[in-house]
């Protein structure tokens, strides 16, 4: 068990045993660094990017922001796709 340095939670983390669930997340690149120890999910994801999120089954999900910015449709049918492309149309 765990304490967040940030909001003080208790969580568990599996680090110790080489898999916390913490590694199948990005990196984050703007995590301040006055944190030096583990951060619970929600405050890990709190510093993540606007451009994707993560669903209820754990996959990586962008946001209608990120299509924005990325400018065109990849034509996979992607969940937040403002484009209005439909899979299989």
């Amino acid at each position: 068990m765990k304490k967040c340095e940030r909001c003080g939670q208790n969580f568990m983390c599996g680090a110790s045993q080489g898999s916390c669930w913490c590694f199948a997340l990005p990196v984050v690149k703007d995590l301040p660094e006055k944190y030096q120890n583990c951060l619970c999910e929600k405050c890990l994801q709190s510093f993540m990017d606007e451009d994707y999120y993560f669903d209820e089954s754990g996959l990586m999900v962008f946001t209608e922001k990120y299509h924005l910015k990325r400018g065109h449709c990849c034509q996979s049918g992607c969940r937040n796709c403002p484009y209005g492309f439909i899979k299989g149309s």
